[in-house]
């Protein structure tokens, strides 16, 4: 009977898999092998598959063949090279098990081994190691090339984010930008910077018939990466895999600082508050200001008046019950291992209905009386700030197009000196590279490494404080930005507010509100309110020097941040509608800081 050699056949990647090359050479020499030997020639073929795996059921085919093995199938197994079959001791080692448990003559191109045989598998062993050692030096340095290139503003690797793509240079490819692809983010971003939702973009980017990268529509998922990708604003982060070690990479810039700082603004506020079930979808005043002053959870807004509920309340029962809920409806055992669905429902249920078990505010408040109180409290304090007018009459006496003149150039200055500071920073991370390369090939002494190495790490700390300093000031000067594009709208209208419409009024309160908590007192059953200000403006004071001369010598001193108002503002569903007066809203306290 004639025998017959098993030839396992695999390639390193995709693309040499898909070219065939690779593939049809070892079968070429594998037939060739098994004529030589007078046997039939049965295929393995892996395809693309990395030897590297430590877990053999990630190579389906290499864990066939080992079954066939330990059933007695396969007597004689060949390979082109050992590295094919494996390059971690794991599996070479559960390889070489088999085949010497089994008698399988093993063959590596014209080399023979007889594992029962204790010089041939000692032989084996040593091969063995020497692979496995010669494949770690080649990925190191592999490893370090690729860390080179990316110091040197190579794309990494993979797919390019949307809004670029790849051109080819001669050490490689960079980003470059994509005309089209950056237009619909430019558009995605300014969508976004006039407070439309993901779904209202998702629906545009539809009717427009704009697809994603990979065909099809985009989801809320894709458009929420669009937004995370530091790439539009010219620079990403690069973190290498072994050494942890991280390096920022200038790009291209899609976006300007401007929008996309408004843009993770509002991000950051709706991942507050994420995870609400009644998002906002009628107009409320107050939600987006208003926190729970007992466990800190966004202030959600329940506004249907046909059933008469008007009503703001602390949404975390809501929130845990809902993530409660998909941890028992998935299957997650309690504390009796119980994973029924339905029981689960009702464990969740009785959970989310408990007054007071997940936070102390049990009463919601009344959004028309809570409006009204926050208003006019915030309309007082503006009205007889010493600090707002001073503020107010400085930038009205000031030139507003001279001052977006100075905010333009102020930017453009801190955006060249960032940069200037990024490249700092790439070339002390290039030279880091390179002796981290010349360590590995033995140029330089380990001595002489840590000597380098630690004066390298700490002249990029003091880059990265330096730029972090830039991107601070880059920060207040968009405030001051946004303080005068505040005045500019309300400084003829800014004591003669309640004229205004609601959009503009909300306007209003983001001006000069930070934010404002919530706390209930069962005893008393009233809320307290703390209004806290963006600027020290709660009872400030105007202060007299000098009034002999011609003019008058004066000081502000400024006040408190936060105000706090004490109402009984508790929701009622219920009856008849009572009407709501300046009177009937009347603090009974009010405390400043």
């Amino acid at each position: 009977m004639t025998e017959t050699l098993h030839c396992y056949c695999r390639v390193s990647s995709r693309i040499q898999s898909d070219e065939g090359t690779s593939i049809e050479t070892q079968h070429e020499v594998g037939k060739l092998k098994a004529t030589s030997l007078g046997m039939k020639v049965k295929f393995w073929n892996e395809g693309a598959a990395s030897s590297d795996h430590e877990e053999i059921e990630k190579r389906p085919v290499l864990s066939s063949l080992v079954t066939a093995i330990a059933d007695g199938t396969v007597k004689h197994l060949w390979v082109h090279e050992a590295s094919r079959l494996a390059r971690t001791d794991n599996v070479a080692s559960m390889v070489r098990y088999q085949c010497s448990k089994h008698r399988v003559i093993y063959y590596v191109k014209d080399n023979v081994f007889d594992f029962n045989n204790p010089m041939d598998t000692l032989t084996r062993q040593i091969m063995d190691a020497f692979s496995q050692f010669e494949n770690a030096i080649r990925k190191e340095r592999s490893r370090l090339g690729k860390l080179q290139k990316v110091r040197q503003g190579y794309w990494h690797g993979g797919e390019p984010p949307y809004g670029y793509k790849l051109k080819k240079h001669s050490g490689g490819n960079k980003l470059e930008i994509e005309p089209t692809e950056a237009k619909w983010v430019k558009q995605i971003f300014n969508w976004y910077v006039k407070e439309q939702s993901t779904f209202f973009i998702q629906k545009q980017l539809l009717s427009n018939g704009v697809m994603a990268r990979r065909g099809g529509t985009f989801s809320q998922g894709s458009i929420q990466q669009i937004f995370r990708n530091t790439h539009h604003i010219g620079h990403y982060i690069y973190t290498d895999g072994v050494s942890e070690e991280s390096v920022e990479v200038k790009c291209p810039r899609i976006i300007d600082d401007d929008t996309w700082d408004k843009v993770q603004r509002g991000k950051k506020e709706v991942m507050k508050r994420k995870g609400q079930f009644n998002r906002a979808v009628q107009f409320n005043l107050l939600r987006e200001f208003m926190w729970c002053g007992h466990c800190g959870t966004g202030i959600g807004a329940k506004i249907q008046p046909q059933q008469r509920k008007l009503f703001y309340y602390c949404a975390k029962k809501e929130r845990n019950w809902e993530s409660n809920y998909r941890n028992s409806v998935n299957g997650s055992n309690d504390s009796d291992g119980s994973t029924n669905k339905a029981d689960a429902l009702i464990r969740v249920d009785d959970e989310r209905w408990k007054r007071g078990r997940h936070c102390d505010m049990v009463r919601s408040l009344n959004i028309p009386s809570t409006d009204e109180v926050v208003w006019n409290t915030v309309k007082e304090v503006v009205i007889n700030s010493n600090v707002l007018k001073e503020k107010m009459k400085s930038e009205m006496l000031s030139d507003k197009d001279k001052h977006d003149d100075e905010i333009k150039q102020k930017l453009r200055n801190i955006t060249t000196t960032t940069n200037r500071a990024v490249k700092d920073i790439e070339k002390i991370e290039s030279a880091l590279s390179k002796i981290q390369a010349d360590r590995v090939l033995e140029k330089i002494s380990s001595e002489e490494f840590d000597k380098i190495k630690l004066n390298l790490e700490n002249e990029i700390t003091k880059q990265r404080s330096i730029l972090e300093d830039y991107r601070t000031t880059h920060t207040e000067i968009l405030n001051r930005k946004n303080w005068i594009d505040w005045v500019s709208k309300f400084k003829e209208t800014y004591e003669q507010v309640d004229q205004l419409k609601d959009e503009d009024r909300k306007q209003y309160l983001k001006g000069v509100v930070e934010r404002i908590d919530v706390h209930y007192d069962s005893e008393t059953n009233e809320h307290t309110l703390k209004i806290r200000f963006q600027f020290p403006i709660v009872d400030d004071e105007y202060k007299v020097i000098d009034n002999k001369g011609k003019r008058r010598e004066y000081e502000i001193v400024e006040g408190g941040n936060v105000k706090e108002v004490t109402e009984s503002l508790n929701h009622k569903s219920s009856g008849k509608k009572k009407a709501v007066t300046s009177a009937s809203l009347a603090t009974k306290s009010v405390t400043v800081e």
